[in-house]
């Protein structure tokens, strides 16, 4: 019986569901920053390996929440008992966090979210002294995806959205690329340049060059920075490749202006993890999952309701919802369509699933056939999608499995 099901009702494990779940340090820093809480996390992977048992989890209230305070914190280093404190804070914490996703009331009903535990005021995660940022960010610019292509002489232009204004006391420009070829021959190398004209000027008082050798779009960005002359202006930035004209070139910009000094760097961190013990310890809960899924329990799915010739924006009820299957029947292939197997639609667009509170997750169209099964769909309520114009699609609802 647990108090957060309609009446103190029973609870379960979500049909389908692995019943013994293992997490490593990596997985549980995901859960905190999925969860809202990643201040928590680089101190929660400390305890190296947590295990939960859905048939104990599952059928009582989660763990209770723990108190952060900043003396409890302080208590992970500074008690005897502090490694105990830490394994047994972070064990409730994400316990809590998982009863969401993988347990359910017997008979339905909506489970409140969880309580989003902020850092105790005053807390640093790091040491302060160590690698201060000195600059002070006085502007942030977003650019959307852009597509286009080299010229004649293979130059290309970049412009960033809502304008390329800097701020007059900016001092420092630090941004994020992520480029690459859509389509068309091979451009690389490319030499990128941000120049910096005064307002009213058609003269350069700042240039940068850097040279991109390969594709880091979608999967990768690449962060620079450089110093301003003063009086602010604009930014232009653009793009050159020796083999001329041709191709189909996309690019998103994401742009910090700093006021003072240099922005801060970007930290790496201090002690990485042992890429062969990881593979070693993800090796063997693969064979222990094999293990259990030969003893029954094989995940799956069965398909449910059909709604067919859907276009534009709209939403569906939906209950006790295992997953979606979506088949785009117009408006493929895509421009761009990056490859792959099946191949990267492009702008296509989105799922979504809420319940009578809101928004619980969402997931963006990319393929023309593809199935979404996220581990907060059984919360479910309501079915959300949006379409671009010209796309139409058939969306399957998905069951658990038989």
């Amino acid at each position: 019986m647990t108090a957060l099901c309609p009446g103190g009702g029973p609870s379960e494990p979500r049909p389908g569901e692995a019943v013994l779940k293992d997490f490593i340090g990596g997985a549980i820093l995901d859960i905190l920053v999925t969860g809202e809480m990643g201040w928590y996390g680089p101190i929660a992977a400390g305890v190296g390996y947590l295990a939960y048992n859905l048939t104990d989890l599952c059928t009582k209230d989660p763990p209770q929440m723990p108190d952060l305070t900043a003396q409890r914190l302080q208590s992970y280093l500074l008690d005897t008992q502090g490694a105990v404190n830490l394994r047994t804070d972070a064990y409730n914490l994400i316990g809590n966090i998982l009863w969401r996703q993988y347990c359910q009331c017997v008979g339905g009903g909506a489970i409140p979210p969880v309580v989003v535990i902020q850092p105790p005021s005053g807390w640093e995660l790091n040491d302060p002294n160590t690698n201060r940022p000195t600059g002070i960010g006085c502007r942030n610019d977003q650019s959307a995806f852009t597509t286009t292509a080299f010229d004649a002489s293979g130059n290309t232009t970049i412009t960033l959205l809502p304008d390329n204004n800097l701020n007059a006391a900016a001092t420092w420009v630090q941004f994020d690329v992520n480029a690459g070829s859509v389509s068309g021959p091979n451009p690389y190398p490319v030499t990128w340049s941000l120049d910096q004209i005064p307002t009213g000027s058609s003269a350069i008082v700042s240039h940068n060059t850097w040279t991109q050798t390969a594709d880091i779009f979608p999967e990768n960005k690449l962060t620079y920075s450089f110093p301003l002359a003063p009086g602010g202006g604009t930014l232009r930035f653009g793009a050159h490749t020796s083999t001329g004209a041709g191709g189909s070139w996309g690019s998103t910009l994401q742009v910090r202006q700093y006021c003072g000094t240099q922005p801060p760097s970007i930290e790496q961190p201090c002690c990485p993890p042992d890429p062969t013990l990881e593979n070693l310890i993800v090796q063997v809960l693969r064979l222990e999952q094999l293990i259990l899924d030969s003893l029954g329990g094989k995940p799956g799915y069965t398909k449910g309701t059909v709604h067919p010739n859907l276009q534009g924006s709209n939403s569906i009820p939906v209950t006790g919802l295992h997953g979606v299957l979506i088949d785009v029947t117009s408006g493929t292939p895509t421009t761009p369509q990056l490859e792959g197997v099946p191949p990267y639609e492009w702008n296509l667009g989105w799922l979504s699933i809420m319940t009578g509170d809101g928004f619980v997750d969402e997931k963006r169209i990319t393929r023309q056939h593809q199935v979404w099964q996220s581990a907060l769909v059984g919360e479910a309520t309501v079915l959300g999608y949006f379409l671009h114009p010209g796309v139409v699609a058939t969306i399957t609802e998905l069951g658990p499995p038989p």
